[in-house]
């Protein structure tokens, strides 16, 4: 029997097979090669990307940790008020006193409690008066509750000054809108033959007068007014007010010959603006000066 064509037949099966496994098994042609690495590489990219972003995030946390212990710091200095008097009692330089004064409002505070005053004041490094220092030392809250000794210790001029403990405390109540304690010290000063605390006195009673009138009390107003005339106050404040009341008939019949008689007394010396405003009224009713 011819077996040629079965050695045909078995040929032609190796030859399919072999084409078979070449079409399985062929690798990949040079474009998809290298399409796969470019996808790799951008994943790899990708992954690079995400850890380098993770690694800033991570530095600059720890930077502004670092810069947080590094960095100077700005020194706290707010204290509470009890702390504050009690760091200012051991200053008695008075120009150091007010350079503490502007750290806060705290300090501010402090510095105007008689608590915060040291045993005495130092003004040598500050230009001024004697006046200057008064009012320095008037503007302190408390400093009536100081024993008299201490008060005047902080006053003490080295010049020498002739007040009164009565005049200057009446000058304190004075400052702080205490007519009536203010009041109370000037009599006492001018009992003692303190001719300054006249004056003042008489310009109690005209605030105060103001004050009654304001509210208003104008009978109580007039009666503070006429111990401001008593006085023979050298302002002249309380006749112009007087005059005023008696033209009104605020506290009193009205009386223009008084209005007059005491607008005519206001002009013999005072206050230029308050001489001024009294030769008005009298013009207004045909009164010459």
């Amino acid at each position: 029997m011819d077996d040629r064509p079965l050695k045909r037949v078995r040929s032609w099966k190796i030859i399919y097979d072999e084409a078979l496994r070449l079409a399985v098994d062929d690798p990949p042609s040079e474009l998809e090669r290298t399409r796969k690495e470019l996808e790799a590489t951008r994943a790899k990219l990708a992954r690079t990307e995400a850890t380098l972003k993770t690694t800033e995030a991570t530095l600059a946390l720890k930077t502004k940790v670092v810069d947080s212990f590094l960095r100077p710091q700005p020194v706290a200095f707010d204290v509470d008020g009890n702390v504050a008097c009690v760091v200012l009692s051991h200053v008695s330089d008075v120009k150091t006193r007010l350079a503490l004064a502007q750290v806060g409002k705290v300090w501010r505070r402090a510095s105007k409690e008689a608590a915060s005053l040291p045993a005495s004041l130092d003004f040598s490094r500050c230009s001024g008066s004697m006046y200057m220092k008064e009012m320095h030392v008037l503007d302190i809250n408390g400093l009536d509750k100081l024993p008299e000794a201490r008060f005047m210790s902080l006053l003490r001029d080295d010049m020498g000054s002739r007040d009164t403990y009565q005049y200057l405390l009446g000058r304190y109540h004075g400052r702080a809108s205490r007519y009536e304690e203010a009041a109370e010290c000037f009599k006492s000063a001018l009992a003692a033959g303190d001719r300054d605390a006249k004056c003042r006195l008489g310009g109690c009673y005209y605030l105060l007068g103001c004050r009654y009138h304001a509210e208003p009390n104008d009978i109580k107003a007039v009666e503070v007014w006429r111990k401001g005339e008593a006085l023979g106050y050298s302002y002249s404040l309380c006749y112009f007010q007087l005059g005023n009341c008696y033209e009104m008939g605020h506290g009193v019949a009205k009386d223009m010959f008084k209005a007059v008689e005491y607008w005519k007394k206001t002009t013999v010396e005072g206050i230029p603006s308050i001489v001024a405003r009294a030769k008005e009224k009298l013009a207004s009713y045909g009164h010459r000066i």
